[in-house]
């Protein structure tokens, strides 16, 4: 709905199962369990999963507006955000580094839980930057200016104006 784009929605709601299943995986191979604590962080990062793969979609609209061809604003639109994107995920990690310096039942506790933030939003991250274009590039139409001229749009622009 905030993307005014079903193909854009459906390219979003791919990437969450995508960073969920590699963050479980990576998860088992480190020999842990699914438990309350990998499960809250996994839920804690659902809103980011979303929020990555939606920036990227929306930077590629603002391009193919631009009266880019596709594949060029898909371009464009991974290089002018993939610096920013990657800083928000260290920023992230760095919030998360307290727990390996834990000692006790609190490490047992929220190592889980940071572990799981973290691949989740790693594997998010670097779904964004590879599995969104690539999806971007076979499913989204270019439209280029000629969007803003639809019947729903000028609706949308008249009533947030």
């Amino acid at each position: 709905m905030f993307l005014g784009d079903t193909r854009g929605a459906i390219i979003v709601v791919l990437t969450i199962p995508i960073a969920i299943l590699t963050a479980v995986t990576v998860l088992y191979l480190l020999g842990q369990t699914i438990n309350i604590m990998t499960l809250s962080g996994l839920a804690l990062s659902i809103g980011i999963l979303v929020d990555e793969a939606t920036v990227t979609i929306e930077n590629i609209h603002q391009h193919m507006e631009m009266g880019k061809p596709k594949q060029r604003a898909i371009i464009d639109a991974l290089i002018e955000i993939s610096i920013p994107k990657l800083l928000i995920l260290l920023c992230i990690l760095a919030v998360l580094t307290p727990a390996f310096i834990m000692t006790g039942i609190p490490r047992d506790m929220f190592m889980p839980l940071s572990m799981a933030v973290a691949f989740a939003m790693i594997a998010s991250f670097l779904a964004s930057q590879t599995f969104v274009p690539i999806l971007a590039n076979w499913m989204m139409r270019n439209k280029h200016n000629t969007e803003a001229n639809t019947p729903r749009k000028r609706a949308f622009l008249k009533n947030s104006g």
